[in-house]
């Protein structure tokens, strides 16, 4: 077994500068710990255990591991445990993970160096089992594990029969004739979540009714994403009930049932696992509560640590398993009586039609307007139209020769200046600099994208800009750090730049690296050139590139572009499939799956990836801001249509849509807003942290929009010169011409593209 003075060798410092590295007990220098930690995982070292457990002998402090404190089920362990141990004489110390396996490794880590007398831990990482045999198991360290059972380990466990409550649950429901019932839980690699999950199935399987995969959401367990499940749940079709794995999620489920005009107890049946308590106002309405003493947990496995911690090597490792009290009683639930209808429907009144392409926030804004439909009594229809460009075709077209004919009409902003020279969208300037509109708490820089000549033509919908989302986990797991350095010569860091971004990206390809834990360091998508156009332009502007100048001179062909297509050209030996055959969704996708290391995305698409983390589980993703610090400002607007005869009707659609209430639930569904308030909301923030960089990123944004309008010219719309700048990769990949061949055409094509527009050359 490897000792401190192995490790001390192995990394070429003193024996007490790896104590310190340890103990935390003096400030060590980031390299020097690095070599510390690098020599520590190499060689497998664990502190003395015999030295260890002399100390332990007059210890009296516990430390307690939680995934928070927000949780009422977490609050009420603690009190159990904080009671029992305070009986008994000892001290506890309290630390939250927050989700964070490296948190929670770390906070474990410091536990063991001030070899406390034991451990209670509620772990967010339980399939993590090699860290617990090795930090635990292996040092005899007395703990007992609650609610999440680690993987092939023999310990401790405390934990309800959330199987055995989830199947009561969902039976008294089938025998009452609800049969279309969603299950909304956490994370099913935790055991006290997959629990839920078999319960419910095996109370299906018994009446034999079908499960529907749709029906079962999982979540991070806050009640922002459950808010999200459940409005999800009932986008198409309202079930008939709901179960939910805790009282937090359930307030989110509450929220979103009622802003719905749904209600719990009448139009649905809700049923969480809850606390038990006395106080029944506690409860929310029209929601049955299950009734588990986590008190008494909290006593029985304070309990059940200080019995361990007496008898380190003989105690007997025991499971605790509580009953929840409910399962003795009789459910009150109705029978089940036929809704007029459970599908949302279009009925005879007011209606709004919109014209759309689909994106998350076209699905956000469906799912939150059912609550101004509800409030304004009008029906809300959106037609979506498959293809970028024919949406821009149709709206370019726009009149009332057309049928449908639509009130509101949602643009991708690059088309703002085209649609609006070309009278295409209503002036909505009174409106929204009137008192009563909530202008002034939409963000800068998207409303600065609805206005043309000083004239308001819209509203914003959506509005970011990209960012850099990598793989945390592994560019801080030490072997992978010290193989990068010994390769590069550099840090492993998130990449500044994007020859560091390409450096990476072949360092976690396996082809150009047989011991990368993912196949390909990135990918890039490009499908269409509104997706791939971003992937060029903004390493065109980090390398000081342009497609024309202040003077409307067109310049592709420049040193400046042509590094920067060398520079895509790199990066795309480091991807599966090239950007022509690659979707947005997919990028997404090849990330979230653990295929990829690093993803660049703007803040429309990246709500996906939070979900995705939840049910892949595949580790702590970092986010920055984009290499060469040169993103683009995207987003889509609404717009109305001059020819609408609901104008009225639409303008206070347009004022719901930017009060504070909707942001909010806007935000929670789709990762991203106009409107400043959801930055400043630390629950939102922690569903969605990459939001504290995107208004620092406005800073350095730069926006797609094509050239300034002349006396003579047209207003050019940025699809144009945005197709020329696709070709010139097209050309480079499938015709086999050199970069600069293909910038010489890039340049003549965009030049007869400005002569057609009017602009002299």
């Amino acid at each position: 077994m490897a000792t401190l003075k192995d490790v001390a060798k192995r990394a070429g410092v003193s024996i007490a500068t790896v104590s310190c590295c340890l103990s935390g007990a003096k400030n060590v220098r980031g390299e020097t710990k690095l070599k510390v930690m690098e020599a520590i995982e190499e060689l497998g070292y664990i502190p003395n255990s015999a030295a260890r457990n002399l100390k332990l002998k007059s210890s009296n402090e516990i430390g307690v591991v939680l995934p928070d404190i927000n949780d009422a089920f977490y609050a009420e362990i603690l009190k159990g445990i904080s009671s029992e141990c305070q009986q008994e004489g000892y001290i506890i110390n309290v630390a939250f993970s927050y989700g964070s396996k490296k948190s929670e490794s770390e906070k474990i880590e410091e536990f063991i160096n001030k070899n406390v007398a034991g451990l209670l831990i509620l772990s967010c990482q339980p399939e993590n089992t090699a860290f617990f045999k090795g930090r635990i198991e292996k040092l005899n360290i007395p703990t007992v594990f609650m609610d999440r059972k680690p993987e092939d380990i023999n310990v401790n466990f405390a934990s309800f029969d959330n199987y055995g409550t989830v199947y009561f649950f969902t039976r008294s429901l089938l025998q009452k004739e609800y049969k279309d019932i969603a299950l909304i839980t956490g994370a099913h690699h935790l055991s006290s979540q997959k629990a839920c999950l078999r319960g419910y199935m095996d109370a299906l399987g018994e009446f034999g009714c079908t499960y529907h995969k749709d029906w079962v959401r999982v979540t991070n367990m806050s009640k922002e994403d459950a808010f999200k499940a459940a409005m999800l749940v009932c986008q198409q079709k309202i079930p008939h009930a709901i179960i939910s794995s805790s009282v937090t999620m359930t307030r989110g489920i509450w929220e979103a049932l009622d802003i719905q005009g749904i209600s719990p107890g009448k139009d649905i049946q809700v049923l969480t696992l809850g606390e038990e308590s006395w106080n029944k106002s506690d409860q929310l309405p029209g929601v049955t509560h299950s009734s588990r003493s986590a008190f008494t947990m909290g006593t029985s496995v304070a309990d059940l640590l200080i019995g361990n911690i007496a008898k380190p090597f003989s105690f007997e490792k025991k499971n605790l398993s509580f009953t929840d009290d409910i399962i003795y009683t009789k459910l009150n639930i109705p029978p089940r009586t036929e809704r007029k209808s459970s599908v949302i429907s279009v009925s005879g009144r007011k209606t709004l039609r919109v014209l759309h392409y689909e994106i998350p926030s076209t699905n956000s804004i469906k799912l939150v307007s059912r609550c101004f439909s509800n409030q304004y009594d009008v029906d809300i229809i959106y037609d979506n139209i498959d293809e970028a460009d024919k949406l821009f075709y149709r709206i370019a077209n726009d009149g009332p020769q057309l049928d449908p004919q639509y009130d509101i009409l949602i643009f991708d902003v690059p088309w703002k200046d085209y649609l609006a020279d070309n009278h295409c969208l209503e002036d909505i300037t009174e409106v929204v600099e009137s008192p009563d509109f909530n202008r002034d708490h939409i963000l800068k820089e998207n409303m600065e994208n609805c206005y043309y000549k000083n004239r308001c033509v819209a509203i914003p919908l959506s509005g970011g800009t990209q960012g850099l989302y990598y793989r945390q986990d592994l560019f801080e797991k030490a072997s992978n750090m010290k193989a990068f350095k010994d390769k590069y010569k550099i840090p492993l860091r998130a990449p500044r730049t994007w020859t560091e971004f390409n450096g990476i990206a072949e360092f976690f390809t396996r082809s150009y690296n047989p011991n990368s834990p993912t196949e390909y360091g990135t990918s890039v998508s490009g499908q269409y050139d509104g997706e791939l156009a971003p992937e060029l332009l903004i390493r065109l502007w980090a390398e000081g590139g342009k497609m024309w100048n202040s003077k409307n001179r067109v310049c592709m062909d420049s040193p400046q572009n042509e590094r920067a297509f060398q520079i895509i050209l790199q990066t795309l030996k480091y991807v599966e499939r090239l950007p022509f055959d690659t979707s947005i969704d997919e990028i997404i996708e090849d990330f979230c799956s653990g295929k990829t290391a690093m993803l660049v995305t703007c803040t429309e698409y990246a709500g996906k990836i939070r979900s995705s983390i939840d049910t892949n589980v595949i580790g702590k993703v970092g986010y920055t801001m984009l290499p060469g610090k040169a993103p683009m400002t995207l987003g889509w607007n609404m717009g109305l249509s001059r020819y609408s005869e609901n104008k009225e009707l639409a303008y206070e659609y347009f004022r719901w849509l930017c009060r504070k209430d909707t942001s909010y639930y806007m935000t929670i569904l789709g990762g991203q807003s106009t409107l400043v308030y959801p930055y400043h909301s630390n629950e939102i923030l922690e569903l969605y942290p990459w939001m504290r960089v995107v208004q620092d990123s406005f800073r350095y944004t730069r926006s797609r929009s094509g050239p300034v309008k002349t006396v003579t010219s047209r207003v050019m719309c940025s699809n144009s010169p945005e197709a020329v700048l696709c070709n010139v990769l097209r050309n480079i990949l499938n015709r086999g011409m050199t970069v600069k061949e293909a910038l010489k055409t890039g340049q003549t094509e965009m030049e007869q593209l400005f002569r057609e527009y009017g602009y002299p050359m």
